[in-house]
């Protein structure tokens, strides 16, 4: 996870937008869902003023054909073939879902499809009939790119690996908006958020990168984050606290038996 490593994920935001690369995006995997997310990178000038222009990294996540938070996200077989195994596709679902609520995970780079969509393009998702709202699945799924190289733009979808052939996820961006040329909607990041994020970063940094709808306070994202984990850990603990409430109560009726 890139948040345990800031010093890392800087230095890659510097490469990428130093490289002279005109368009550049980003294509991960192996969290066991889909999504599109974005940040808005924007460049200090000198005595670290920082620009008011900026530059999107957009990021296509897909993973995985076998498993995913809506089957199960252990990769083992046992835990999708064995009489459990409904159990721990309810848990992986039911946890993820939880942890993806907006008021309460707010997941700030997730990009999320605005009420203007009589537009060529699809900027924040929602194309083809696609999903909307917030950009990401917890199904099974798998990523596609096309170029269209005639009217520069790309087009990045995630389809199910069961069902129909429309794409659940579907957004589309020229290359002159992943250039930082021509601007690209979406964004809600404030004058506050950019120097939030710039007051962690070291003096050499030449890049403040937010997420596309801005910063999610430190209190905020502790307790969000400790909900989560204790609803996940509450899940896959109870079928042993049941089993032994459950072996307690037969040797409590054992025992009035016996007496």
């Amino acid at each position: 996870e890139w948040v345990k490593f800031p010093k890392s994920r800087q230095r890659l935001y510097t490469i990428i937008l130093q490289s002279g690369a005109q368009s550049p995006f980003l294509v991960s995997g192996d969290v066991h869902m889909a999504q599109l997310s974005r940040k808005d990178c924007f460049q200090r000038r000198n005595e670290g003023n920082i620009g008011a222009s900026s530059r999107p990294l957009v990021e296509l996540t897909t993973s995985g054909l076998t498993h995913s938070w809506g089957t199960c996200f252990a990769s083992s077989e046992r835990y999708h073939t064995a009489w459990y195994a409904p159990y721990f596709h309810f848990m992986s679902r039911l946890s993820m879902s939880f942890n993806h609520l907006d008021r309460i995970c707010p997941w700030n780079e997730l990009v999320a499809t605005t009420s203007d969509q009589q537009r060529l393009l699809f900027e924040n998702g929602g194309a083809e009939g696609s999903k909307t709202g917030k950009q990401f699945s917890l199904e099974l799924n798998f990523g596609e790119l096309e170029f269209d190289w005639e009217e520069q733009v790309v087009v990045m979808r995630v389809f199910g690996v069961i069902g129909t052939d429309q794409p659940m996820l579907s957004a589309k961006w020229s290359f002159a908006q992943l250039s930082g040329n021509d601007v690209m909607p979406g964004s809600s990041i404030s004058t506050n958020d950019i120097e939030k994020v710039a007051s962690h970063l070291s003096a050499d940094d030449q890049w403040v990168c937010v997420d596309c709808s801005g910063v999610v306070s430190s209190l905020h994202y502790f307790v969000s984050t400790s909900m989560g984990v204790t609803l996940l850990f509450t899940l896959i603990l109870l079928p042993n606290i049941l089993s032994i409430f459950s072996v307690l109560l037969v040797l409590r009726w054992i025992l009035r038996k016996l007496e």
